[in-house]
């Protein structure tokens, strides 16, 4: 029961985590939209810094939806929580600090550090 449990609250964290990422995504194209920067009384550099800086906030935002849509498709097919790549449980602790890790943290140094 207690495992069942834990996976119907994390959904619901989950669930709560993609519609605010989406509504973030979406005040970001919409505020992009209404801007649309002109040269005129700005140097470049600066509308070009902006526009960077807007494409990368909507790439990060992209992932991170990316990344929770996973973890619901996870919990979904049960595998929630467990490790993809040695196929153990991921700490809870681990799991309620970043809700979308599909490794345990030593899988996850391994990955980072290319090992």
């Amino acid at each position: 029961m207690g495992r069942k449990r834990s996976s119907v609250d994390n959904l619901a964290k989950l669930q709560d985590a993609l519609a605010e990422a989406t509504q973030q995504r979406d005040m970001t194209l919409e505020a992009i939209n209404r801007s649309q920067p002109t040269t005129r009384g700005h140097h470049m550099a600066d509308v070009a810094d902006d526009s960077v800086s807007q494409q990368m906030l909507l790439e990060n935002l992209g992932k991170k939806i990316f990344a929770i849509q996973k973890s619901i498709a996870r919990i979904n097919m049960g595998t929630y929580g467990i490790c993809i790549d040695c196929r153990h449980k991921i700490a809870k602790s681990r799991l309620e600090v970043h809700p979308t890790a599909k490794r345990c943290i030593t899988c996850q140094e391994i990955h980072e550090n290319g090992s």
